[in-house]
C-alpha cells in the first residue's frame, strides 16, 4: 500500500521476490547435481534434509519472530523442506517430465485458482489452520514452490551442459523481465 509504506521497505519486499524463487528454484538444481553423482541414498537425504527443515521452520524459527510457543509460521524452510519432500518420491522420473510438471504446477495452480477450505488449504493459499490447539500459519503455499523445485530439477542436466555465455544472457534476461 503505497499510502503506508516506505520505497525502501517496498525495496525489500521487491528482492525477496527475486531471492526465493532463486532459492528453491536452486534447491532443485543441486539436489539433481548431487543425484548424478550419489543416486543411490537420494530419497532418503531428501526425506531427512527436508523434515529437518520444517523441523526448524515449526520450532526455532516460528518462535524466534514471535516469541510466542502457542502458534507457528510457516515460511521459507518449510517451503524449502516440504518442496524436498515432494520431490523424494519422483526423482527417478526423467528430467524433462519434471520440469514439465513444474510448469504445469505454477501455472495450473495459478489459473485454477484454488479455493480449499480445511486443514489442506495451506498447500495452495496462505491460511492459518488449527492443529490440536496450536495455530500453524502459512505464509508460503508449498505446491507452487514444488513447482519451482521441480524447474530446477528438470533443467540441471541442461544448466551443466550449456555455456557460461548462454546461461549469463538468459540470466539477464530473466533480470530484466523480473524488473520490469
Amino acid at each position: 500500500d503505497w499510502e503506508t509504506t516506505t520505497f525502501a521497505f517496498f525495496l525489500v519486499r521487491w528482492v525477496t521476490h527475486l531471492c526465493a524463487p532463486t532459492f528453491i528454484f536452486l534447491m532443485g538444481v543441486s539436489a539433481a547435481l548431487r543425484y548424478r553423482k550419489k543416486p543411490d541414498d537420494m530419497r532418503m537425504f531428501l526425506i531427512k534434509r527436508g523434515l529437518w527443515l520444517i523441523l526448524l521452520e515449526l520450532t526455532w524459527v516460528s518462535f524466534s519472530w514471535s516469541w510466542d510457543i502457542t502458534q507457528s509460521n510457516l515460511g521459507v524452510l518449510w517451503s524449502l523442506g516440504g518442496a524436498m519432500l515432494l520431490l523424494a518420491p519422483v526423482i527417478h522420473l526423467p528430467p524433462k517430465w519434471l520440469a514439465a510438471a513444474g510448469g504445469l504446477l505454477l501455472v495450473g495452480l495459478e489459473m485454477a485458482n484454488v479455493q480449499i477450505d480445511g486443514p489442506f488449504r495451506i498447500l495452495f493459499q496462505p491460511a492459518s489452520i488449527s492443529v490440536l490447539g496450536h495455530r500453524v500459519g502459512g505464509a508460503y503455499v508449498l505446491l507452487p514452490w514444488f513447482g519451482v523445485a521441480l524447474l530446477g530439477w528438470g533443467v540441471a542436466p541442461w544448466l551443466v551442459t550449456a555455456s557460461r555465455a548462454v546461461i549469463r544472457r538468459l540470466g539477464m534476461v530473466l533480470l530484466f523481465g523480473f524488473a520490469l
